[in-house]
């Protein structure tokens, strides 16, 4: 056995363990680093997917949606866009136009409803949100007629949570933003 010589001015010693924290610090690395791939696995396999609390596991409600609510947008295009009005008569007027319209999507979207019990759920959820939009646009036309800087407001639920962002997030996870609100409700 040869005995260790100097490189350098600093003497080699012998490979020496780690300790105890050494090993439980290189285990938690490599714990880490598993549970990282095991992550990104998870992910491209499409499994996380089922744990989208709204999102719908058969299509054929959602691809009728589409069709449903694009029409609508369509109808309601047609309309004087609010940003053109100029009194709360004008705007009061459109809104009535356009709550017809959304009120017919939201009835033919409800009578749509089809799928899994689960995916009833979600579409139940749904319609309800809009039913409770259409409500709060309801409302505001009412005040506009009372006072004519009156402001849109959104009416609180249960959830604590806008009926306006959960239409977003079901229209969002499923592929049917057609079917989110159609925005041309604000300030007044």
């Amino acid at each position: 056995m040869a005995a260790p010589t100097r490189h350098d001015d600093h003497e080699l010693e012998p490979y020496e363990a780690p300790g105890v924290l050494g090993r439980i610090g290189r285990f938690v690395g490599y714990a880490l680093v598993a549970s990282t791939f095991g992550l990104w696995i998870y992910g491209f396999t499409g499994l996380g997917r089922a744990d989208i609390p709204d999102l719908l596991t058969e299509r054929a409600w959602a691809n009728n949606a589409i069709v449903v609510c694009e029409s609508a947008r369509a109808e309601l295009r047609e309309l004087t866009l609010p940003q053109n009005m100029t009194s709360a008569e004008d705007r009061i007027e459109q809104l009535a136009a356009s709550g017809i319209i959304l009120a017919d999507m939201v009835d033919r979207l409800e009578e749509s409803a089809a799928g899994t019990p689960e995916d009833l759920v979600i579409i139940d959820g749904f319609v309800a949100d809009w039913r409770q939009h259409l409500d709060d646009r309801a409302d505001w036309s009412e005040r506009l007629a009372a006072d004519p800087d009156a402001r849109f407001f959104v009416a609180e639920t249960d959830s604590r949570e806008q009926a306006t962002r959960r239409i977003f997030r079901v229209a969002d996870f499923n592929g049917i933003l057609a079917c989110d609100t159609p925005g041309d409700v604000g300030s007044g």
